[in-house]
């Protein structure tokens, strides 16, 4: 907990806690930051996702907390930050980063004592949906 607190304290003080510089990779769907074939095979598991449709979310979060470590040392701020990350391109390994976002979801989804901030802001990407036992009884 302290080490995230750390990460994000960087992040205020660098004036870079809004995420703007996760904005295209969220708006493009990840298209420019991986090779094409992976791009492929990050959008099906997008879009076929079991978890739910806010997955990107988690791979936004996996690919920073990859490169946090650097973001930190170097002591970047935000024009840093958006420089870095765009730089990234092409330059992450796909399964790494999906196998560091379903770690990171199911982490999370154990969690029982999540302040109530973070909960009411990631609830709906944790809790089955109401309409999921409706879905599976209709098949």
């Amino acid at each position: 907990s302290s080490g995230i607190n750390a990460e994000y304290g960087h992040l205020e003080r660098e004036d870079s806690s809004n995420f703007f510089f996760c904005f295209r990779w969220l708006l493009i769907n990840f298209k420019r930051e991986f090779k094409p074939t992976d791009v492929l095979e990050l959008w099906e598991v997008l879009w076929t996702c079991p978890y739910d449709t806010d997955y990107s979310l988690f791979v936004a979060t996996s690919m920073l907390l990859h490169e946090r470590d650097t973001i930190i040392s170097r002591k970047m701020n935000f024009s840093d930050i958006l420089r870095y990350i765009n730089d990234l391109s092409c330059s992450l390994d796909l399964h790494v980063v999906l196998g560091n976002a379903e770690a990171l979801f199911h982490l999370i989804r154990s969690q029982e004592d999540l302040p109530f901030n973070i909960r009411s802001n990631i609830l709906h990407l944790i809790e089955p949906s109401p309409y999921s036992s409706l879905e599976s009884q209709a098949k």
